[in-house]
């Protein structure tokens, strides 16, 4: 079966035909995850230990366009994992909630499934063996219980890469993180406590009658603290910095931060663009704030436009002090290998540019080789095509004096280090059929062998 999520609901589902090809259906102004889902056919009940991942996550759509063809997806082999929850004396904690996700560290997008421990605090499914079968990265978390104070509110995170058969045990002994938040306006702050690498696992909303703050943090577990001006939906531009680092810490027990000022922040405006100048739709941008060697980061793929905003508000975000922005284009685009970083230091209004693909344009640069025939000679076709691509602005007038003069010579060329023109391609643009759904298609095939790689 495959699925889409969005925002860890479940959209819709299908299943492949005897070919591997498949069809879903999804809201086209939605971003999604589209994951693998290992039933049985017949009685709809999840299998495991047959060989291929319970679960696997296959991409990230990012505002996906009228129709699209996402191609072929290679399901690995998959691995079983083993995992027991006990309390801090080492007894299993039964009936606690505890999610499996396949997820991609470069996008943290995840799909996940979970159930409760049985009485050995196992992770089981039903009447199956305990345990779950995954392939490459995973991550293993205990899901918060109010009424179980043996389970903090951060409880033990793991991730790891399954490569082979693997069994963990995720010990909870919490203990409590305290402190306070200070501005002139507090409210909507959002006080968050991070786990590697970058996940919110607790926050609490704070306001100006009630800034203090206080999480149940697992023993001895590295913990950030950081704070964010929210809404509901989106950062909120009312003044304050919308990304505050607070403190990174590792309790050994109960815990009381100083109060953390949250200062005044301007405006950084961010616009991702290529090489030609064009922006750059769906790339992500990363924005890091850096105090006293904590960092929290917030994540948001730009508009249409190359710009990076919050929801209806302007282009933007408010900064002070130390900040490092990532770009990185959206996965299965030109760009899904491109990565551009900057970092500054913000103490007034500041507009900058990341550009992908501009570090390596020199590198794929044509050489006067493609103008060559099979022996290395430029001849008349192979200079009118030079001529051609740059007046069409693809070769620099070096290029072509080049190609100019290996054509007057008549002697070979080194053909030995050629590399393939750029094409040219118009800005991508958003089809909006009446409809408001988009048809996604897909091939998958299986992988023989052993393979613990995430597919790309």
């Amino acid at each position: 079966t495959f699925t889409t999520t969005r925002s860890g609901n479940v959209v819709t589902t299908t299943r492949p035909n005897t070919e591997g090809a498949f069809s879903l259906t999804v809201p086209i102004d939605q971003s999604v995850s589209l994951a693998y889902l290992e039933v049985d056919p017949e009685t709809d009940e999840r299998i495991v230990q047959n060989g291929t991942p319970d679960i696997h996550l296959l991409t990230f759509v990012s505002d996906p366009p009228a129709v699209g063809d996402l191609g072929a997806f290679e399901i690995p082999e998959g691995q079983n994992l083993e995992i027991t929850i006990t309390d801090a004396a080492g007894d299993p904690i039964e009936d606690a909630t505890v999610w499996v996700r396949s997820y991609d560290p470069e996008t943290n997008a995840w799909v996940g499934l979970y159930t409760t421990t049985n009485t050995d605090g196992q992770f089981q499914f039903g009447d199956n063996d305990p345990g779950i079968e995954m392939a490459g990265p995973v991550q293993i978390d205990v899901e918060p219980d109010e009424e179980d104070d043996r389970i903090p509110e951060m409880a033990p995170f793991e991730t790891l890469t399954v490569t082979q058969p693997e069994s963990r045990t995720l010990r909870l002994d919490p203990v409590t993180v305290s402190g306070r938040v200070e501005a002139a306006d507090i409210s909507d702050t959002l006080v968050v406590a991070l786990a590697e690498p970058d996940v919110i696992v607790s926050s609490i909303l704070v306001s100006s009658e009630a800034n203090d703050y206080d999480f149940t943090i697992q023993r001895n577990q590295v913990a950030r603290l950081g704070a964010y001006q929210f809404d509901g939906t989106y950062t909120s531009p009312n003044g304050l910095t919308d990304i505050y680092a607070i403190e990174t810490l590792t309790p050994q027990a109960a815990t009381t931060v100083d109060p953390t000022p949250i200062p005044d922040g301007d405006v950084l405006e961010i616009q991702v663009e290529d090489s030609t100048g064009d922006p750059v739709p769906e790339a992500f941008v990363t924005i890091q704030h850096r105090r006293n060697d904590t960092t929290v980061p917030l994540t948001r793929s730009v508009d249409d436009n190359g710009e990076f905003r919050l929801g209806e508000a302007r282009a933007g975000i408010e900064m002070t002090g130390e900040v490092e922005i990532t770009a990185t284009g959206a996965p299965r685009t030109e760009f899904s290998d491109e990565v551009a970083t900057a970092s500054l230091t913000v103490d007034g209004p500041e507009t900058l540019t990341l550009t992908l693909g501009g570090d390596d344009s020199e590198d794929e640069s044509p050489t006067v080789a493609e103008y060559a025939d099979e022996d290395g000679v430029v001849r008349a076709a192979g200079l009118q095509n030079a001529f051609s691509d740059w007046a069409a602005e693809e070769i620099a007038a070096s290029v072509l004096q080049s190609v100019f003069s290996a054509w007057q010579s008549g002697e070979p060329v080194d053909t030995t280090a050629t590399s393939q023109l750029p094409q040219r391609e118009l800005s991508p643009r958003r089809l909006q059929p009446e409809t408001g759904t988009t048809e996604t298609s897909h091939t998958m095939r299986p992988i023989e062998g052993d393979s613990g790689s995430p597919p790309r």
